[in-house]
Parts: C-alpha cells; sequence; structure tokens
C-alpha cells in the first residue's frame, strides 16, 4: 500500500509561471499596438503595468534557473 508522492520540480514551477507573465506581455504589447489600452489605463497607469510584467519575468528567469536566463538572453 506504498503511496508515490508526485514531487515538483521549482524550476518547471518557475518556467510555467513565467510563461503566464510572457503571456501578460504579449497581452500589453497587443494594448499598446491597437491603442486599446487608452479604454483601460491612464498612460502612467499603462506604463506602470508593463513595468511591472518586465520585472516579473525577470523575477522567474532568475527562480527558473541558469538554462532558462541563458536561453531567455539569447533570444
Amino acid at each position: 500500500m506504498s503511496r508515490k508522492v508526485e514531487v515538483w520540480d521549482p524550476g518547471e514551477i518557475a518556467r510555467r509561471w513565467r510563461e503566464l507573465a510572457e503571456r501578460r506581455r504579449a497581452h500589453f504589447i497587443e494594448l499598446d499596438r491597437s491603442g486599446r489600452w487608452r479604454r483601460y489605463y491612464t498612460e502612467q497607469e499603462f506604463l506602470a503595468s508593463v513595468r511591472k510584467v518586465a520585472a516579473e519575468i525577470e523575477s522567474w528567469d532568475a527562480l527558473a534557473g541558469p538554462e532558462l536566463a541563458a536561453f531567455s538572453k539569447a533570444s
């Protein structure tokens, strides 16, 4: 009656959160290109949100490990 415990790789979790942050950044890029951001944000709020997403991506890069950080900087 042994139970297997699923162990999550912290690097994999960080990579998944980073992918989510990348999707958020892509959304902000699309808002910027289309000009739709003006419907939802003031200019200061929009810029703060973009900066926050960029900082989140950097944080997740650091947590995901050196192989992802090296890949991200190369692309």
